[in-house]
Formats: C-alpha cells, sequence, structure tokens
C-alpha cells in the first residue's frame, strides 16, 4: 500500500506566505491520494499479451490522471518530481479550496502532532526575537500561524467530526509517548479548538525533548487501523530529529497503513528535516 512522507519548510511566515504554505500543503495531500489510489497491476494469472495490455492501458490513465491533478494545482511533473520549489498560483482561499475539490478530494481524515522539545527554545531564540517558537504573546507565534493555515484550508475537508491532536517531547513524555490535548482524550471540533487547546496546553507543558517522531506515527498507525480509513498525519515540529533510526522504523510501518505524513518545519534549521527524510 502505498503511502507518502511529506515535509514542508515553514521558518518565516510573512502574511504573504500564508496561502503559499497553504497551498504547498493541498499539493502534497493530493499527490499523496492520487498514489494511494493509483490502479493496481493486472492479476499474474493472465497472459503476458493480457498483462502488457493492461499495463500500458494502467500507465496511460495513472498519466492522464496526475497531469490532470497536476494541471489544476498549476504545478509541472518536473516540479514534483525533483521537489523544485513553486509559487503559489491562486489569489484567494476560496480558489484553492476549489481547485482542491477539482483535484478530486472532497474529504479527509486529519491527525495532527505538536513538538514541545526543548529545542524550540534555543531555536526561537535565533529565529523568533530572542524567545521560545511556543511563545503565546500579541504576536502569533509559529506553531499558531500553522494551526490558522490548516484552520483556513483544511476545515471544510475534515470527514470526521473530530480532530484528534497530540503533543510530544515534553518533560512528561520525552521520547516514548504522546498525550492527548484534551484532558478526555478525544478530539477537537475544527482547528478553532485546535488552536484553544494548543493555547492552553502551551502555557503549562515543560520542553524536553529529545525528538523522535515514532510514538505519533505508531498513534496514528493505531488510528488507522481502527477505523479503516484513510487518514493525513500533519507532524507540526522545529525539525531537530535526534532519534533517527526510530522514526525511520515507524515511518516504514505506517507504509502498510492508509496513511499520509506531512512534515510542517518551523525555525531556522527545519529544512534539515526535510533533507535527513529525503536521504533516508
Amino acid at each position: 500500500m502505498m503511502f507518502g512522507v511529506w515535509v514542508l519548510h515553514a521558518t518565516y511566515l510573512e502574511p504573504a506566505m500564508y496561502s503559499v504554505l497553504a497551498y504547498s500543503i493541498a499539493v502534497m495531500i493530493y499527490i499523496s491520494l492520487f498514489w494511494f489510489y493509483k490502479p493496481n497491476e493486472s492479476p499474474k494469472n493472465k497472459t503476458n499479451g493480457e498483462n502488457n495490455d493492461r499495463k500500458r492501458h494502467s500507465v496511460v490513465s495513472k498519466r492522464k490522471k496526475q497531469n490532470s491533478i497536476l494541471a489544476i494545482l498549476g504545478l509541472t511533473r518536473y516540479e514534483v518530481s525533483y521537489c523544485i520549489p513553486f509559487g503559489d498560483k491562486f489569489d484567494s482561499y476560496d480558489l484553492l479550496t476549489k481547485a482542491i475539490r477539482r483535484a478530486g478530494l472532497e474529504a479527509a481524515n486529519l491527525i495532527v502532532g505538536v513538538d514541545f522539545t526543548a529545542s524550540n527554545e534555543w531555536q526561537g531564540r535565533k529565529t523568533f526575537g530572542g524567545h521560545s517558537l511556543h511563545r503565546i504573546s500579541n504576536k502569533p507565534n509559529p506553531y499558531q500561524k500553522v494551526i490558522s493555515i490548516l484552520g483556513q484550508t483544511m476545515d471544510d475537508f475534515q470527514q470526521d467530526s473530530q480532530i484528534p491532536v497530540y503533543g510530544f517531547g515534553d518533560l512528561a513524555t520525552k521520547d516514548t509517548d504522546v498525550f492527548n490535548f484534551k484532558a478526555d482524550d478525544g478530539g477537537c471540533h475544527g482547528f478553532h479548538e485546535v488552536m484553544e487547546q494548543y493555547n492552553n496546553v502551551v502555557r503549562r507543558v515543560v520542553l524536553s525533548g529529545p525528538t523522535n517522531f515514532s510514538p505519533l506515527i505508531k498513534e496514528a498507525i493505531r488510528i488507522a487501523s481502527h477505523s479503516k480509513k484513510y487518514h493525513i498525519l500533519l507532524i507540526i515540529a522545529d525539525g531537530q530529529i535526534t532519534e533517527e533510526q526510530k522514526t525511520i522504523d515507524a515511518i516504514v510501518e505506517a507504509s502498510d497503513y492508509p496513511i499520509s505524513i506531512i512534515v510542517i518545519g518551523v525555525g531556522k534549521y527545519a529544512i534539515y528535516t526535510s533533507l535527513y527524510i529525503n536521504k533516508n
């Protein structure tokens, strides 16, 4: 079963960049959906001639479908194949939402994970005016900006009524577990509540580490295996993976389930998450 791991870098989120990040998320989701629902290969018990005909038809169908999706999102095959930076092709969130629907997505099941490791503190000193990337003030922090963007683009597509949201890397869970944003272990009703719960949680957690995506990915596997539905795991993190092999093993395990993983990096060194995951 095919699944995807995509990494987005969101170091500086000025107003003009909001739609760019949203557009990037949409592109990653729909490329993942295409590969997840791609045509199956022909049965092995068919003759060679039948197999060849079916394979040719499958390739043509796949190519036409992919080209149509990329065309709707304003991308070329070259940009996707070689991860080339691309510009925002839309003037508003409404146009983006309509393009998303034309590309084939009607609903999605979302899971959100938020990084509470100590590296958010020292990275913020370099990139967020000397403050933690989780600092709460009258100026939105990078995590709040990403949650806001997700709410403006993804709320209409959320299939389930609740969005499970987890934190990881704090003093209580470290690299062995995750914690639910809600005390009753339930989900959030839309990204508006995700923001509310984040603002409450961030005031009481103690940043720690090390950074390990494995517990979060395993929780997503548990949810997906129980519901039997396609899920998108959105991980918002500062990009410093320290438990590398455990994260790799969890990603490999997730490839057996209907899950796509999108990592949205914040902070100066978030790009290293992209380089690391792509390399491994």
